[in-house]
């Protein structure tokens, strides 16, 4: 299945670093410098919102923080995402999203 994406959001305060898509295809997670995690639908519409779930500050104190870096969401609705402030997050999501 293709999918094209003509949608354009103001998404998170500041830059958008790491996105993932669901298996299932029916929703995408992004995650941003600010530490913020956000799941929208493809519509644009966000579902969940995860403020400050990943410090700003770097791990280091001489290296600037990039807030979350990466994002892996599975087949059973767990988001894992990992921080520049050296933490791994779980969440377990919805089953579904209305």
């Amino acid at each position: 299945m293709t999918y094209i994406m003509g949608i354009i959001v103001l998404a998170h305060e500041s830059a958008i670093k790491c996105l993932c898509l669901d298996p299932s295809e029916e929703y995408f997670c992004t995650g941003s410098a600010d530490g913020d995690i956000k799941i929208w639908d493809f519509s644009g519409k966000p579902h969940a919102v995860f403020l400050g779930e990943h410090s700003r500050s770097g791990f280091f104190k001489n290296i600037p923080g990039q807030g979350v870096t990466q994002l892996q969401l599975d087949n059973h609705h767990r988001l894992f995402s990992c921080g520049s402030d050296g933490s791994v997050k779980i969440r377990v999501l919805a089953d579904r999203f209305d």
